[in-house]
């Protein structure tokens, strides 16, 4: 198994804190997010995913950052979006795969 390099948790802990600057702001906002929080919200799992997962060491993302990372995974499908806005009006962020969104 590889063993994680400190710079990627030093880069994973950077994109955990901006994914949860995101996430915090998206919550506290009351209106539906946009599609620029949406596309650096997918740029930041899509970062972290490529750290963790390419090290071997998916443990390295935060319970969080892989429900955030499960949500972007399907930005193609505008049902799936719509349930990922609406999951992002509550904190923490919650699995895509809880049946009450």
């Amino acid at each position: 198994m590889v063993k994680p390099r400190t710079e990627n948790h030093d880069k994973l802990e950077s994109l955990a804190a901006a994914a949860e600057e995101l996430l915090n702001a998206a919550a506290s906002c009351g209106e539906p997010v946009s599609d620029t929080t949406l596309s650096s919200l997918e740029q930041i799992a899509e970062r972290a995913a490529k750290i963790a997962f390419g090290s071997a060491s998916p443990q390295l993302l935060s319970e969080e950052m892989q429900h955030l990372v499960a949500w972007t995974d399907h930005m193609d499908d505008a049902a799936w979006v719509a349930r990922f806005r609406r999951a992002l009006a509550t904190r923490p962020l919650i699995s895509p795969w809880t049946p009450t969104i």
